[in-house]
This record gives structure tokens, C-alpha cells and sequence, in this order.
């Protein structure tokens, strides 16, 4: 199941979508290993822990975040564009998640049902 149809008609997109994303991603966000764990927990993804990203990423793109071996654990969306993440301050957010390999355990009774 690649996700569902919410009440409202609109398309949510459920983790078990990220092998497909990750083939086809366009733009890519790697994240250090101190980022890995706060990831993994839910937070969105700092600054400080990105490692490197892809070129002329743009504000609010779609981008799928591996650990610095090339493993996806989510995708989310970036808080700003690629040239002005690289200026931010460490603490600002540069990634907000959308799904991250830690919903198969934090949601693991309703993640598969319809």
C-alpha cells in the first residue's frame, strides 16, 4: 500500500511509499549521524544535522532523507531552499518530516489498516 485517500478526497502518502520515492527522488538530503536518532523519534531535521544535499533544491520542495550509507529513512519537505539552508543557523529546521522509518514502530497498530 503506497497510502490512502483521507475523508476530504486528498492523498496521503504512507511510509511504505519510500522505496519508491527513493528511486525516483529528485532531490535528496543526507543527514550526519547525530541526526539520525532525532529523526527516527519524529523530529523534523535540523541544520546542524545535514550532511549534504542535492543542488538548487527550491522552498517547500519534496526531498527524501537517507543516513550518510544511502539508506532512506524518510521524506519531508524543506523549510527553505538549498542556498538559504547553507546560510541558517545550526538550530533552525531545514527539513520538516513527513514519515520516517520509526512510524513502523510508533504507529505500528494502525499503519497498515484501510
Amino acid at each position: 500500500m503506497v497510502g490512502k485517500f483521507t475523508k476530504t478526497g486528498k492523498f496521503r502518502i504512507n511510509l511504505t511509499a519510500l522505496d519508491l520515492l527513493a528511486q525516483h527522488a529528485r532531490y535528496k538530503v543526507w543527514i550526519k549521524p547525530n541526526g539520525v536518532m532525532p529523526l527516527l523519534y519524529g523530529g523534523s531535521v535540523l541544520k546542524a544535522h545535514v550532511a549534504r544535499f542535492s543542488e538548487d533544491c527550491g522552498e517547500n520542495a519534496g526531498v527524501v532523507i537517507y543516513d550518510q550509507n544511502d539508506t532512506p529513512l524518510g521524506f519531508g519537505v524543506t523549510a527553505r531552499s538549498s542556498a538559504q539552508i547553507a546560510k541558517l543557523d545550526p538550530t533552525s529546521i531545514a527539513v520538516h518530516r513527513q514519515a520516517d522509518a520509526g512510524e513502523y514502530l510508533r504507529e505500528e497498530d494502525t499503519l497498515f489498516t484501510t
